[in-house]
């Protein structure tokens, strides 16, 4: 099997490094970033400073626009596949979960923050980011943080950080695309860059239809029947920037194939998911005095999903919520080398309802448990909470030395518990291109509304639950040598009170309620791991990457035979390689993943394997970007472990089967 991955990808580097030619025509705007601007790349560490990746606060991996234009990322999801330490995972309950070093996500993927362009975008009422919001095609880079990050961001920053930045001043005024390929495939779209004096706008609209495949799936009652896997997915972007004023807009709709609410033909698997959200933020960053910099920044952030309960999908569930989100920080420059900072935060959520309801009359729907009458609202309904956070850092920055420090105090009368967090960096450059980091994170997740207060014949939350805390120490070494660059880190970690729901019984209204599920903090588990990340980059003769990733974890959380790490593979890896031929450049890439244990029995390794062809076409002052694409050409079966609802079913397929497709894009300078 891995000869198989290996013969190939030989296979493509020995033939497009035939007969190379001349370089007959730049192709700048698309794929001329060299190793050294990657280097040269800024990311915003957490006292607001920009830093080279050499001197960032953080272990942090950059998927930069040449990586998403060479290997012909379709999607978000997709290039994140890339990146050592880091995996999209699934349940029968929904896809594209974001999973950092492991710690897995039941049904709502709360554990890992999801920023566009350093903007939180998260459910109210689940805690949920979602990846489908932003388009590739507007993606200038994306950034991952692994590791908690709560110092910087406060809550959901628990065991990483996904940012997506998009677009902005280049040479690229307007990139419009079409495609279309195999399972029905059809997608449009585009976006376009104004600038006049210090006005800027970034405008973008995306549709993306996917009818999927169809398989044969058996449920937990051994009922069988075909499910087939579609996914349609609009989204809306825009941000204008005058002088020191910021507005961001996004707004997204996810329709898509799910396994139910349970998995069961009855209980909606096969039938839709829809997911829905809209963000506003406004941002005003300036700087008095040449060394008060003001910062102050506010969001309001909706989102809805709406899926099916009844195999005839007459009946629905609805979870609907809102956050308001404030922040204010100051930072001082005493020098080029010294800066301090201070801020606080407001989060405001309110659930404004998780109903379950006859989309036909519109009527709640009334089920006895207990003693008492469940009117439908799940005790969902109209829930408020309010979470105030204060944090101050600093950032030393003299010779070969650099110190980062950001602590966040907590207050939330909701929880009665630990509640200083932060993360500390010391880094030591040896010269400008090699690099030491120690690193040190304390974080925290609050349950969400969901996990705290809901209440229904078959789940239970649980209002005694404490925060998710996460403790990491991390060392890593950063070298350039020549077209090479090679980041390698160690790491270890603890997790404590991490929240899952297990089988149980308990006592409601009085009533001994049997075998349900109920919400609980786990005791104390611990992990540790190797991340290598190795890029090479030479135009005169080829670009390539390889991602590795060891993680081992013990079984401290084990309730009822079930614990995070007896689903997750040990080691993973990612490699690609491309060739530009004049103006052609071909491509290829592969993931692999170690077998892992389902419930009911081990899953094998797991590989998956795309090729990439590219033309680019110029115009005058358009170029023609023309790709066609073979996604898991090898025809692979990949499934993750059915983690989230154990002695059930093993395994969930994730992604599809063979694909073929052609995109065109259309780019303006």
């Amino acid at each position: 099997m891995k000869k198989k991955i290996i013969t190939l990808l030989l296979i493509v580097s020995g033939f497009v490094s035939l007969n190379a030619q001349s370089d007959s025509s730049r192709l700048d705007i698309l794929l001329e970033m060299s190793l050294e601007e990657l280097m040269e790349l800024e990311v915003l560490t957490s006292v607001g400073k920009n830093q080279g990746i050499f001197r960032t606060n953080s272990s942090v991996t950059i998927i930069d626009k040449q990586m998403i234009s060479t290997y012909n990322f379709q999607t978000i999801e997709e290039a994140l596949q890339t990146v050592a330490g880091f995996s999209v995972y699934r349940t029968y309950l929904k896809r594209n979960i974001p999973t950092s070093r492991g710690i897995l996500q039941d049904h709502y993927a709360n554990k890992v923050l999801v920023l566009i362009n350093g903007i939180e975008a998260w459910h109210a009422v689940t805690g949920e980011g979602n990846l489908s919001r932003i388009n590739i095609n507007d993606v200038e880079r994306i950034e991952v943080q692994k590791g908690p990050a709560s110092g910087k961001y406060g809550t959901n920053a628990y065991s990483g950080v996904v940012n997506i930045i998009l677009k902005s001043n280049n040479a690229q005024k307007a990139n419009f695309h079409i495609g279309g390929g195999s399972s029905l495939l059809g997608k449009a779209g585009g976006n376009i860059i104004f600038e006049k004096g210090e006005f800027n706008m970034f405008i973008s609209a995306n549709y993306q239809y996917e009818k999927g495949y169809t398989y044969s799936f058996t449920d937990e009652t051994d009922s069988t029947g075909n499910i087939n896997e579609y996914m349609n997915i609009a989204n809306f972007t825009t941000y204008l920037n005058y002088k020191s004023h910021h507005l961001f807009l996004n707004a997204f709709d996810t329709d898509e194939s799910y396994l139910g609410v349970a998995p069961k033909f009855t209980l909606g698997a096969g039938n839709n998911h829809d997911v829905m959200g809209a963000i506003a933020n406004y941002k005003y960053d300036n700087t008095f005095f040449k060394k008060l910099d003001l910062k102050f920044t506010t969001s309001f952030d909706w989102n809805k999903r709406n899926l099916s309960r009844s195999a005839d999908n007459e009946i629905r569930a609805n979870i609907e919520g809102y956050r308001v989100f404030s922040k204010l920080c100051f930072a001082y420059n005493f020098s080029d080398n010294f800066t301090v900072m201070a801020g606080t935060d407001i989060n405001y959520l309110k659930s404004i309802e998780y109903k379950n309801y006859n989309q036909i009359t519109n009527e709640l729907i009334t089920k006895e448990f207990a003693n008492m009458t469940l009117t439908g609202n799940n005790g969902m309904k109209n829930l408020i909470l309010t979470e105030n956070t204060f944090f101050a850092g600093f950032v030393i920055n003299k010779n070969k030395i650099g110190i980062d420090a950001l602590f966040r105090y907590m207050h939330n009368n909701k929880f009665n518990t630990e509640n200083i967090f932060g993360n500390a960096t010391f880094v030591y450059k040896l010269n400008q291109t090699n690099s030491i980091k120690l690193i040190t994170g304390r974080s925290y997740r609050n349950p969400s509304f969901f996990e705290k207060n809901f209440l229904y014949s078959t789940v239970l939350g649980n209002s005694n639950l404490k925060p998710e805390i996460a403790n990491s120490v991390e060392i890593a070494y950063l070298t350039k040598i020549s077209d090479f660059f090679v980041q390698t880190l160690f790491y270890y970690s603890s997790y404590n009170n991490k929240i899952f729901r297990v089988k149980g019984d308990t006592l409601i209204n009085n009533t001994l309620v049997q075998d349900i599920n109920i919400y609980h903090n786990a005791a104390t588990f611990t992990a540790k791991g190797i991340e290598f990340e190795l890029q090479y980059r030479n135009p005169k003769i080829m670009s390539a990457f390889f991602n590795f990733n060891y993680v081992l974890g013990d079984d401290g959380d084990k309730i009822n035979d079930k614990y995070n790490f007896n689903f997750v593979p040990q080691y993973a890896f990612s490699v690609g390689l491309s060739k530009r031929i004049s103006n052609f450049i071909i491509s290829s890439n592969a993931d692999y993943m170690s077998s892992v244990n389902g419930f009911d029995s081990k899953i094998e390794q797991q590989y998956m394997v795309n090729l990439n062809l590219i033309y680019i076409q110029k115009l005058n002052k358009i170029t023609l970007k023309h790709s066609i694409f073979a996604k898991n050409i090898l025809n692979s079966m990949y499934f993750y472990p059915e983690y989230a609802r154990t002695k059930v079913i093993n395994q969930v397929p994730y992604g599809y089967g063979r694909f073929f497709g052609y995109t065109l894009n259309i780019i303006l300078k």
